[in-house]
C-alpha cells in the first residue's frame, strides 16, 4: 500500500508539471493568435518543446537573494505554495472506482490546503522585504479572504443537492451509476448528460458562474492580478523572486488554475463521466482511459475560456474587485444555497 502510494503521488507530480508546461504553452500560442502573432516556433515542430526549453533556462539562472530579506521565510514560502495545490491533487478523482478510496471530507481538505497557500504568498511577499511585494501580499490577503467565501458558498450549493463531500461520489451521483444484478460482470450504466449537475439543477449555472469568477480572482487571472500587476507594482508578490524560486511560484499559480478547472468538472459538469449514455460499463483499462480523457477535456475547455478572458479584458482596481465579490457574488450565492436546500427538502 505505501508503494502504490509513492507511485501514485509520483505520478500526480508528474501530471501536474507536463500539464503546466502544455497549459502555458497553449496559453502562449492563444495569446499570440489574439494579438496577429505566431508564438513559439524555433524550439520543435510548432515551438511544442519550448516548455522543456524554458524549464532548462530557469534552472542555469542564477538564485539572487536580496541581502534584506528574511532569508528562511524567503527560501521556504514557495516550497509550501507549490506544496499546498500539489496536495489538493490527492482528492481529485480522475477515473471511476468501484472502491471509493477518496476522503469523506475531500471538498473541505483542499479548501483548508489552499487556506495554507494564502499564508505562504503572504510569508513570501513580508519576507522580501519590498514594498511592492508587500502591497502585493496585501491585495492578494483581501482578494482571497473575499473570493473564497463566495467559492465555498457557491460549491455549498453543490454540496447540499449531493449530500455529500466526496468528490468521488459526487462524479457517481452525477451519472446515476447502476449496478447490475451480475455482480462478476461489475457492469454499469453512466446515463451521460442529463444527470449533470448543471443540468439537472438549473440554478446550479449561477453557481458555476460564481465559481468561475471566484476561481479567477484566487488563481490569479486577470482582471483580478492584482496582487501581481505588473503595470503597477513590478510583479508584486513575485518582486525579488528569480531562477527556479520564481518557476516554482509560476508554477503553483497554474497549477492552481488547473485544480480549479478540474474541480469546476467535477462539481457542475460530471468529473470523468461521458456526455454520452454507456451501458455495460464494465471496468476494464478501455474505461480508466475515457474517464481520465473525458475530466482532462472538460478542464481544457474551461482553461482556454480563462486564457481568452486574461487576453480580452482590462484589470479591476481592488475597489471594484471587493465590490463584486461583497455585493454581488456572495448574496448572489447565498440564494443558490438557499435554493439547494429547499430542492432538498422537497
Amino acid at each position: 500500500m505505501k508503494i502504490y502510494n509513492i507511485v501514485y503521488s509520483f505520478n500526480i507530480l508528474i501530471y501536474i508539471i507536463i500539464s503546466v508546461m502544455y497549459i502555458i504553452y497553449l496559453e502562449r500560442k492563444i495569446s499570440a493568435k489574439i494579438q496577429d502573432r505566431h508564438g513559439p516556433l524555433e524550439t520543435g515542430i510548432y515551438g511544442i518543446t519550448q516548455p522543456i526549453a524554458d524549464i532548462i533556462k530557469l534552472l542555469q539562472k542564477v538564485n539572487i537573494t536580496p541581502q534584506l530579506s528574511y532569508k528562511i521565510n524567503y527560501f521556504i514560502a514557495p516550497a509550501i505554495v507549490f506544496f499546498s495545490v500539489y496536495m489538493c491533487f490527492i482528492e481529485i478523482p480522475f477515473i471511476f472506482q468501484i472502491k471509493n478510496n477518496y476522503s469523506d471530507y475531500g471538498i473541505i481538505y483542499i479548501y483548508a490546503m489552499i487556506g495554507v497557500k494564502v499564508y505562504a504568498l503572504l510569508m513570501a511577499g513580508i519576507s522580501s522585504n519590498n514594498h511592492f511585494s508587500i502591497i502585493g501580499s496585501i491585495r492578494m490577503l483581501l482578494n482571497y479572504i473575499s473570493y473564497e467565501i463566495s467559492i465555498i458558498l457557491s460549491s455549498i450549493s453543490v454540496i447540499i443537492i449531493n449530500q455529500t463531500y466526496n468528490l468521488q461520489t459526487i462524479c457517481i451521483l452525477q451519472s446515476s451509476i447502476i449496478k447490475q444484478d451480475n455482480p462478476i460482470l461489475n457492469s454499469y450504466i453512466d446515463n451521460g448528460i442529463i444527470y449533470w449537475n448543471i443540468i439537472h439543477y438549473p440554478h446550479l449555472i449561477i453557481s458555476f458562474i460564481i465559481f468561475f469568477i471566484s476561481s479567477l480572482a484566487l488563481s490569479n487571472r486577470t482582471p483580478f492580478d492584482l496582487y501581481e500587476a505588473e503595470s503597477e507594482l513590478v510583479a508584486g508578490i513575485y518582486t525579488e523572486y528569480g531562477g527556479i524560486k520564481w518557476g516554482i511560484m509560476f508554477l503553483s499559480e497554474y497549477a492552481l488554475m488547473l485544480l480549479f478547472s478540474l474541480l469546476m468538472s467535477i462539481l457542475f459538469f460530471g468529473g470523468w463521466n461521458s456526455p454520452f449514455i454507456r451501458k455495460n460499463f464494465l471496468q476494464n483499462i478501455n474505461n480508466y482511459f475515457f474517464d481520465f480523457f473525458w475530466i482532462n477535456l472538460k478542464s481544457l475547455i474551461i482553461i482556454i475560456i480563462i486564457i481568452f478572458i486574461r487576453w480580452s479584458m482590462p484589470r479591476l482596481r481592488i475597489d471594484q474587485s471587493m465590490y463584486i465579490c461583497w455585493n454581488i457574488l456572495i448574496p448572489i450565492s447565498f440564494l443558490c444555497v438557499i435554493i439547494s436546500f429547499i430542492l432538498v427538502i422537497l
